[in-house]
């Protein structure tokens, strides 16, 4: 071979080596795209896919009745099976009687919009959908409405703009002054005439009102638009019904005002009885919206004193007459019995992904945030089940949601996925719950105090005194606090029994009397007050203020509510504390001088250490948030924050200025 032959021969292998390189280098990554391929094709196969849902009592909670392809439960059929009353279709549905004159509300149905950034309404049928809610409700579908009402606040707003045509800032200035005083205080049509036509109008509707929510059934039909069956979307439209709530609500409170203003007490109490059926009657639409709703609305009869016109005080015969009415009220609804229906909800907008159901409205649950969970495949029987634990108590969910790094560390492993899935779902839902089941102890705490309320003022109208703060031996020694004393006017048989066991001419504490101390009615404790002391049952956190210039003092004789003020009204007759003491202790009521400083403060005072008693801080506070409940001298029950102005406060103690 020639040298030229051979320097070609190695010029030609040079060339060729790169290119082999090259293939090499594909080859390998052909290889590990391949592999990879591989490993995906497995993870997904064992834990990437999701796991189909099961119907079971463990999963589903329910299993009838089925879809109609039968893949899961039919939610919506399950809550009309649950919740429709026998009576849906006759005159015992007290919500039938209203929908045949006022007819059914608009229906809405809203959805969020991201590309406008605002929310939106479907454009639904409104004639179609009132039908079917008229035929579910065993009426005509063509049922013409044959009332018409206007509400007390549009009437002061055409007052306001026909007063102030062009001044807005005036017009608002003076409906808030008509308004606040019509719906707080007792007034006339000689100091609102402009109001008689509402008087004239609405008074007729609003007795209708009353007959309604007197029957023994009162339920809004479920009412199901095309392309929106899930039940979330159909509990949405009763909000309509729910807005309805609330503004008879209002009427009715705008009447009792007006009813004693004209001295009218029996028709104050019919109103006021009205408003809590009502309360009671919207708790139970089987919807935690409505549950909240009915609280407000039993919450504002509960704030409604029959004693609140001092030129027309209610008889003996008139307190007992509604301490009996509020003793038949139907039950509330329980929070177990509330969640019952949520759970409904719950569920079934989770199994509008669990079957993969991409027709269903976007904004159907789960929220946006969670659905990326969705895209990588989840065990939907370990979501179901565990949703049914944190629904049922069992679980307490997470503070926080799964972090970024949480959440890419659970994409390998579908248990994982799948419990951040509903993990991150309960701590949205599982926080409102208990804010609702605190909602329905404070306003339960409020049944107590105007029941307490009700019957000193019953002990008054009887004594012409209120009941002394406690009674006193010869040499001023206490013998028997006011909760003893009232035991005969709780309007409850067993208290009265009670009553007749204890020797109220001896000390509380005397050997007979001791063995009561653990006896303490239910209605003197608060239940959102822990178990104090180590749980000892006779344990209240129930007040009344002791003060020369307070309804109540030690000397052992009860004082007349007379010698107060116009405003008295708002004055405090028992109060929350958050020190709990023996019921029958006639020494631990707290003074004037402690109360004074406010509510829930942190001021600590320096006691007799030889009355472990008394409380040595917050003297006045409760175990709510935000402020404690009061009865008032009028008879109602109210909510006072902790932040009221101290001025304001010490007032109020005293029968000088009333909270607005």
């Amino acid at each position: 071979m020639s040298k030229d032959e051979a320097g070609e021969m190695l010029n030609e292998a040079v060339e060729k080596q790169p290119k082999a390189k090259k293939k090499g280098c594909f080859r390998t990554l052909g290889k590990v795209c391949g592999v990879l391929f591989v490993l995906f094709l497995l993870w997904y196969l064992i834990c990437g896919r999701s796991v189909p849902l099961r119907i079971s009592k463990e999963t589903t909670w329910i299993t009838e009745p089925r879809t109609a392809d039968g893949k899961g439960v039919d939610y919506s059929r399950a809550f009309e099976l649950r919740y429709y009353p026998p009576e849906m279709k006759t005159d015992d549905n007290g919500y039938r009687i209203i929908a045949r004159h006022l007819g059914l509300p608009n229906y809405e149905l809203t959805y969020f919009d991201p590309k406008a950034n605002e929310r939106k309404s479907y454009n639904l049928d409104q004639a179609a959908l009132r039908a079917q809610g008229y035929e579910k409700l065993g009426l005509d579908p063509n049922n013409k409405p044959d009332m018409t009402y206007q509400s007390h606040e549009m009437a002061i707003r055409d007052h306001t703009k026909a007063v102030h045509p062009e001044d807005l800032d005036q017009q608002g200035k003076l409906w808030w002054e008509i308004y606040n005083k019509t719906m707080s205080e007792p007034w006339t049509l000689e100091e609102y005439p402009m109001l008689a036509p509402w008087v004239e109008h609405n008074f007729p509707v609003l007795d209708m009102i009353g007959e309604a929510v007197a029957k023994p059934a009162f339920f809004a039909p479920l009412v199901v638009p095309e392309g929106h069956e899930s039940l979330q979307h159909l509990i949405e439209l009763q909000f309509g019904s729910i807005q309805d709530y609330r503004s008879f609500a209002r009427e009715f409170q705008a009447r009792f005002q007006y009813r004693l203003g004209q001295g009218d007490i029996d028709g104050a109490i019919d109103d006021k009885i009205a408003t809590q059926r009502l309360g009671r009657h919207a708790g139970r639409q089987g919807v935690l919206i409505s549950y909240l709703v009915g609280i407000a609305i039993d919450g504002i009869g509960y704030a409604e004193g029959i004693a609140g016109n001092l030129d027309n005080q209610p008889t003996a015969e008139q307190i007992r007459r509604l301490m009996k009415l509020q003793a038949e009220l139907p039950p509330a609804i329980t929070m177990r019995e509330a969640m019952e229906s949520e759970r409904l909800c719950i569920l079934d907008g989770l199994q509008v992904y669990a079957l993969g159901r991409p027709s269903s409205p976007a904004d159907v649950m789960p929220p946006e945030f969670l659905r990326p969970f969705v895209g990588f495949g989840l065990d939907w029987n370990i979501v179901f089940r565990r949703a049914n634990l944190y629904l049922d108590g069992t679980l307490e969910p997470k503070a926080m949601r799964p972090s970024v790094s949480e959440f890419v560390l659970s994409l390998p492993n579908r248990k994982k996925r799948s419990e951040n899935f509903i993990d991150t779902m309960a701590s949205q839902f599982v926080p409102a719950v208990s804010a609702a089941e605190e909602a329905q102890r404070r306003l339960d705490c409020c049944g107590n105090l105007q029941r307490i309320t009700l019957a000193m003022l019953l002990y008054n109208a009887e004594h012409g005194t209120l009941p002394p703060a406690c009674t006193v031996d010869e040499n001023g020694k206490p013998l028997q606090s006011w909760r003893v004393l009232l035991l005969p006017y709780l309007g409850d048989a067993d208290a009265a029994e009670l009553y007749a066991k204890i020797r109220v001419d001896e000390p509380w504490d005397s050997e007979h009397n001791r063995r009561f101390h653990d006896q303490m009615p239910l209605i003197y404790r608060c239940p959102t007050a822990p178990k104090i002391d180590g749980g000892k049952p006779g344990e209240t956190n129930y007040t009344v203020i002791v003060g020369d210039q307070t309804p109540f003092d030690r000397s052992g004789t009860g004082k007349t509510l007379g010698g107060f003020g116009p405003e008295s009204t708002g004055m405090v007759l028992v109060a929350e504390t958050r020190q709990g003491v023996n019921w029958m202790n006639p020494a631990s009521d707290v003074t004037f001088e402690q109360a004074k400083e406010g509510i829930s403060g942190q001021k600590r005072f320096d006691y007799d250490a030889t009355n472990p008693h008394l409380p040595k801080e917050n003297a006045i506070g409760s175990w709510h948030t935000g402020g404690a409940n009061f009865g008032l001298r009028g008879g109602g029950v109210s909510f006072f924050s902790e932040t009221i102005d101290t001025e304001l406060w010490q007032n109020v103690l005293t029968g000088k200025a009333r909270v607005e």
